[in-house]
């Protein structure tokens, strides 16, 4: 995920680029877990999370992935540590990739 979100890696189709949507900031989901795969304690992966989103309420936050799948895995844990509920961009940075394609008019 680090690959892709900094833009060093292939675009994975049917993303046209490599990278992130402006503003975003990058939380894989596997930071929500444990080395055992379990949750991280409660205070531990608030901290966590609010350092991540620089202390914003959920309220100003949107969650995003690749596909629109494992941003969910964020919203839930975002909400598990009591930090409130934030909604999901469904179609993701591969529907941001159209449209942007679609604005300058390329294929």
């Amino acid at each position: 995920p680090a690959a892709r979100f900094a833009s060093t890696d292939r675009p994975i189709w049917p993303d046209t680029q490599a990278g992130h949507i402006p503003g975003a900031v990058s939380w894989p989901w596997l930071n929500n877990l444990t080395t055992d795969y379990k949750l991280r304690p409660v205070e531990e992966l608030r901290a966590a999370l609010q350092k991540a989103v620089d202390h914003r309420p959920a309220a100003d936050l949107i969650f995003t992935c690749g596909s629109g799948v494992t941003a969910c895995h964020n919203i839930a844990a975002l909400e598990h540590v009591g930090l409130g509920v934030a909604p999901l961009y469904v179609g993701a940075f591969s529907q941001w990739c159209a449209l942007q394609r679609a604005k300058s008019g390329s294929q």
